[in-house]
């Protein structure tokens, strides 16, 4: 009996024992959930590694943590489920995950989540899983060198919605290793374009993303060539010639370099068209084109790829010599592409094959050519002027001397001067010829179409009586233009 009793009451020690292990097991307080403060990805040693910092509420004491990693498309693990790999003391707060997995898995193209535990007493008493945080990856990132912008993607912080995202921040890696922010984002997302100004070939490109709670994920840098743009810096014209009324020639230089892809003549006002387009780049241009008049504005212009406008030339206008239509032999041009106060001003005359040059004065926009005209044959007349390195030449204009003639106002046909007894023109230049000579009754007495052919003062062969007769002639120069003049010429006996 003694002996039945004796184990009876051990078994119900025992069991006693268990229970209230049992029950200070149950009522012991679990640990509370962990924060996690970053997750980012580093390199140690040329091999990425995912490095966890936490921490735990305050005042808080814990036997351990462990670290649950979730994986996708790595062979040997169960896709996107968690795994515990990890099992830390208490007090620590920073981890470093060198898993194979990282080289199997090639990291730097998607996310990888992790979630923290932490327990007591053992590994069954532990605090609710932390939520699922992961690394950001930076998947390609490019300089557009016609948009001056960097554009990007990544994969985003994953295990956070969107909402829970305050900030995206972008930062750039200067070469000191220190960084700049060059974007403030107040949105998520996964794709972004934005300006960068850098005198760098290259900047190191990394994404921040910032949590309600104050976590901060954090991307590995990426090397981000930037396009240094090789600019010209200066256009030349060397000279604008008007071939005629309304054909110009465009000729001169640029600074050439890799940038350049197009040099195109243009009209710049109100809105900017091609006129035409040169067919080398070569450091020289040389344009032929038609305008409709004087007013017609231009300007070269140099463009890049993308095509961007890289450089434009001062705005000049073809300068264009006329014959004045209501003043004779008054040449007039405009003044607007060289200015008011050329350095140099001439006036190019050109007659029986020999070259005459005018000086004319800086702010003359007319000349009167009645002196060269006046001579025999025909004078060809440009205008040039120069300011600064540029040379503009007019349109050539070609006018044909006009004729002249003067007749005597008495002859002596019985006289002893041999130059007096005969009614004939002095000519210059004569082309065409008419002379009319009539007596007062206003009969015909004399008439001939020969400039050398005179009037002795007789009709019918014979001498005409002492007195005043009336004479009509019509003549014309080189230039066809037909005058008519009359007077009277006396008979002296």
């Amino acid at each position: 009996m003694l002996k039945v009793n004796f184990l009876s009451f051990l078994f119900a020690v025992i069991l006693i024992s268990g229970i209230f292990l049992g029950i200070g097991k149950a009522f012991a307080q679990q640990p509370q959930r962990p924060v996690i403060d970053s997750v980012s990805i580093i390199y140690k040693n040329n091999a990425p590694r995912v490095a966890l910092a936490w921490h735990l509420l305050s005042g808080e004491v814990v036997d351990g943590i462990v670290v649950y990693r979730q994986v996708f498309n790595v062979p040997g693990k169960l896709n996107g489920t968690f795994h515990g790999v990890d099992t830390l003391p208490g007090n620590a707060i920073y981890w470093e995950d060198t898993s194979f997995v990282y080289f199997g898995a090639k990291p730097l193209e998607r996310s990888v989540k992790y979630r923290i535990s932490a327990f007591t007493n053992d590994i069954d008493n532990n605090s609710e899983l932390t939520d699922s945080v992961g690394t950001i990856l930076i998947s390609r990132a490019a300089y557009d060198n016609c948009l001056g912008r960097i554009s990007a993607d990544w994969v985003p912080y994953s295990g956070w919605a969107q909402a829970e995202i305050t900030e995206i921040q972008i930062w750039q890696a200067n070469n000191d290793g220190s960084l700049n922010k060059i974007l403030y984002k107040q949105t998520s997302g996964n794709a972004t374009d934005f300006s960068i100004s850098t005198t760098h070939t290259s900047v190191q490109l990394r994404i921040r993303y910032m949590h309600t709670l104050g976590t901060v994920s954090t991307s590995p840098l990426y090397e981000v060539n930037i396009y240094q743009a090789q600019l010209p810096q200066t256009i030349n014209i060397d000279s604008v010639v008007t071939l005629s009324g309304s054909k110009i020639k465009i000729s001169g230089s640029y600074d050439h370099t890799s940038d350049v892809a197009k040099v195109s003549l243009i009209k710049p006002a109100p809105v900017a068209i091609e006129l035409q387009q040169s067919t080398s780049l070569d450091g020289s241009f040389s344009f032929v084109n038609d305008f409709s008049s004087i007013q017609d504005s231009f300007a070269v212009a140099i463009y890049n790829n993308c095509p961007n406008l890289l450089l434009k030339s001062q705005t000049l206008w073809p300068l264009l010599l006329n014959l004045s239509t209501t003043t004779p032999n008054l040449l007039t041009w405009n003044t607007d592409g060289y200015g008011n106060a050329p350095d140099i001003l001439r006036l190019i005359v050109t007659n029986n094959g020999s070259t005459d040059y005018i000086s004319l004065n800086a702010e003359a926009n007319n000349y009167d050519i009645s002196p060269i005209t006046s001579s025999s044959g025909s004078s060809c007349f440009v205008v040039e002027a120069q300011n600064g390195n540029t040379i503009w030449k007019s349109n050539n204009i070609c006018v044909t001397a006009a004729g002249s003639i003067r007749f005597p106002n008495a002859i002596a046909p019985g006289g002893s001067n041999e130059n007096d007894k005969y009614f004939r023109p002095f000519v210059n230049n004569i082309t065409t010829y008419n002379l009319k000579i009539y007596d007062r009754t206003g009969t015909l007495i004399f008439e001939t179409e020969n400039v050398n052919q005179y009037w002795d003062g007789t009709y019918n062969g014979k001498d005409l009586p002492q007195g005043v007769y009336m004479y009509v002639a019509e003549y014309a120069g080189e230039n066809k233009e037909l005058k008519k003049v009359s007077g009277w010429v006396a008979i002296i006996r």
